[in-house]
Formats: C-alpha cells, sequence, structure tokens
C-alpha cells in the first residue's frame, strides 16, 4: 500500500478517466486497463486504507455499469457518493457526482435523476472553490433542462 496520498489519488482519479472512456467508446483497452486499476485500489481498500474506501465503492460502481448491472451499480455509486461527502472531500463528492449523473443519463435514460446529481456536483465544486468547473457543469446543466423541456412537449 503506497504511503503517499497523491499516489493512491492519482491512480483512482487514473481510474474514474479509464471507466469514463470505457463506458463513453465501448473501446475493450479501456475497460481492461480501468479494471487492473480497480482492483489495485481494492486492494489498497482491503489492506484498511481508509483514503480509499469511497473510490473503491465508486469504481466498483463503474465495474457494474460496464457489466450492464444497473441497477446494484446505482447502490455503489449511491454509497460512494454518501462517503465522500461524510469526509468532507467536496472534490471527490463533486466528482462522484458528475460522474454519477453520466451514469443516470446515459445509461438509465433519467434525465430529471441526472439534473440532480450534476445541480449537487456543481454545489460541491462550487464549495471547494472550482467555479471553472461549477460554470461548466452548469451549462451541461441547461442543456439537459432543454431537453426536459422538449420531452415534456412531446409528451404533451
Amino acid at each position: 500500500v503506497p504511503g503517499i496520498y497523491t499516489v493512491m489519488t492519482e491512480t483512482c482519479h487514473r481510474a474514474v478517466v479509464l471507466y469514463a472512456a470505457a463506458l463513453k467508446t465501448k473501446k475493450k483497452k479501456y475497460r481492461v486497463h480501468a479494471k487492473k486499476v480497480r482492483k489495485k485500489v481494492t486492494s489498497w481498500a482491503k489492506a484498511g486504507n481508509p483514503n480509499v474506501e469511497y473510490f473503491d465503492l465508486f469504481l466498483t460502481a463503474e465495474q457494474l455499469a460496464l457489466d450492464k448491472k444497473l441497477d446494484e451499480a446505482q447502490q455503489k455509486y449511491k454509497a460512494a457518493i454518501k462517503m465522500a461527502t461524510r469526509a468532507g472531500h467536496l472534490h471527490h463528492a463533486g466528482l462522484l457526482n458528475e460522474r454519477y449523473a453520466d451514469f443516470l443519463l446515459d445509461l438509465r435514460a433519467n434525465v430529471e435523476e441526472s439534473r440532480r446529481a450534476l445541480t449537487i456536483a456543481i454545489k460541491w465544486y462550487r464549495d471547494w472553490g472550482a467555479e471553472g468547473k461549477a460554470k461548466t457543469l452548469e451549462s451541461k446543466l441547461s442543456e439537459l433542462k432543454k431537453e426536459m423541456f422538449w420531452e415534456h412537449l412531446e409528451k404533451s
């Protein structure tokens, strides 16, 4: 288990990017590398490292999403978000909510819930001081609101 926090954080962030690419592109190369990195994070969590517990849950959710086990994935996303929030890691709470919003939109086709998760991500990023990231996500949120408006009109 690495003793340097930045090594653990970089490894976890690398896995986040690999899973995002795997889910978006469906390419095997991203899936394979993401799984390898997740196994490393899981081994750290099993060894009792508290700094990676919520990332372990989150990366498990991402793997379950890739495996189309959507109900299980959703439970893991929620648990990871709750854990990161309770730890006071606002930047990671923002990141996990952002990825959860993508899951809800892309794999669950749930625009309304995705919007809620994105709104929470924006709040956490803003509270952390990442105003630029919050503004970027606000643009995405605006697009989701437009999408919801048009869906509502089509149903009427």
